[in-house]
């Protein structure tokens, strides 16, 4: 038996014998400050005070591995691979160091002259044998299971950032308002790790909406996630993998500079107008305009807490009656809740994720909006009442409870 399948065995062995009751209850040294800034995603603050913990601290393997996720995030990965190695010297089972240095390796997104595909499998894999209940080496293992053809690891995996707590109720909650609302058959692409994650996870541990192809718009700019789209959801992309760049990088598209995604999600639209997609093609909330060409023509219309791209023209760029219905999907209690779990690593997702929850009122917004361009005063009046509760409910952001208050009040009921 080779030693990469002997220690999956392994992992497999201990996340399924541990139970998420038995998950430690926060981040190592969560009290220093030094880590605490680093949360917050300042990561040139962050630095020194770090430093400084790991000087103070040099029997400390957690002070090393923070130190050494900073580095690497700053991109001084020589430094990283040296402060996560010097942290597993002190500690031989640290999962936060060996996640550290499966990113480093990354040849994805790390910047250094020595990643290495084989290394970051390999750290990754090590991280979770480390401690199967550390949650930050799965979602790098979910997608390099999908890269290896390797589906027992990625179902995995998906379960795993559900019991490890990952992906957190809140964020689940949310996911399953937006899964249970799409078209049947949809495709659906994504914006980020965070509304990808939770719809996948949703499909494999709740049997939830199997006929529904998740995609992530940033990884379309990879060819072998290109050739698995094709052969996992038999989506026709544009041009071979000879045309398209195998990593993120420029093309030129009538002189203006594009990257593959754009490539993709162009002929996609040219198939919608030209009504050959042969399946709704939907967009998450929040998908950022950079997931288009410049100048792509393009019709979006939101039906849900999803954008649908239509072929002819519309009247209205929200259809009111299935926005509104599609609130009935949402657990508002469940979706107000937290969207970053309490043992995630990543600053970006420490900083960002929450923002998430506004899609919810946003949306809610934007119907209210809608019924008030109709004219109808008692019509409007509840709408905005309806919004601003769903606001309330949800644990929305003061802007937005403030832009839904009457006279821009602060969402108490005075005014």
């Amino acid at each position: 038996m080779s030693l990469s399948r002997l220690c999956r065995l392994v992992v497999f062995a201990l996340l399924l014998s541990s139970p998420a009751s038995a998950l430690p209850p926060a981040l190592p040294r969560a009290d220093d400050p030094a880590v605490q800034v680093f949360l917050t995603n300042d990561l040139e603050r962050a630095l020194p005070m770090l430093q400084k913990s790991a000087r103070q601290s040099p029997r400390d393997a957690d002070a090393l591995a923070w130190l050494a996720s900073c580095q690497r995030r700053l991109g001084k990965y020589d430094e990283a691979e040296r402060s996560a190695r010097r942290a597993l010297a002190l500690d031989p089972r640290h999962a936060f160091a060996e996640d550290v240095l499966g990113d480093t390796y990354n040849p994805v997104y790390s910047g250094w002259e020595r990643t290495n595909a084989e290394s970051t499998w390999t750290h990754l894999l090590r991280s979770v044998e480390c401690d199967s209940t550390s949650c930050d080496a799965w979602p790098g293992l979910w997608i390099q299971a999908m890269e290896r053809g390797d589906l027992a690891l990625e179902k995995r995996s998906l379960r795993a950032m559900v019991s490890t707590g990952f992906l957190t109720p809140g964020l689940l909650a949310y996911a399953r308002w937006v899964i249970r609302s799409l078209p049947e058959r949809a495709v659906i692409v994504c914006n980020g790790d965070m509304d990808t994650y939770p719809l996948v996870a949703l499909q494999e541990t709740e049997a939830l909406r199997p006929d529904v192809a998740v995609l992530n718009v940033g990884m379309l700019d990879l060819a072998w996630y290109r050739r698995f789209v094709r052969a996992r959801h038999a989506l026709v992309l544009a041009g071979d993998d000879s045309e398209l760049p195998p990593l993120p990088g420029a093309l030129a598209l009538k002189g203006v500079p594009v990257v593959a995604h754009q490539l993709v999600m162009g002929a996609w639209l040219e198939a919608v107008r030209e009504a050959r997609f042969g399946r709704p093609l939907t967009v998450a909330l929040g998908l950022q305009e950079d997931a288009y060409a410049p100048g792509t023509p393009r019709r979006e219309v939101f039906r849900g807490p999803f954008g649908e791209h239509v072929a002819g023209r519309v009247e209205a760029d929200i259809d009111t009656a299935r926005v509104r219905a599609s609130f009935d999907w949402l657990d508002r209690a469940a979706a107000g809740t937290s969207y970053v779990g309490a043992r995630d690593h990543s600053p970006i997702r420490r900083a960002y994720t929450e923002y998430m929850r506004d899609n919810i009122a946003d949306l809610a917004k934007r119907y209210a909006d809608e019924v008030r361009r109709g004219g109808d005063e008692t019509r409007t009046r509840e709408a905005r009442e309806w919004a601003l509760q769903i606001a309330r409910e949800t644990h929305a952001s003061a802007d937005l409870i403030r832009a839904l208050s009457p006279r821009g009040g602060d969402g108490s009921g005075k005014e």
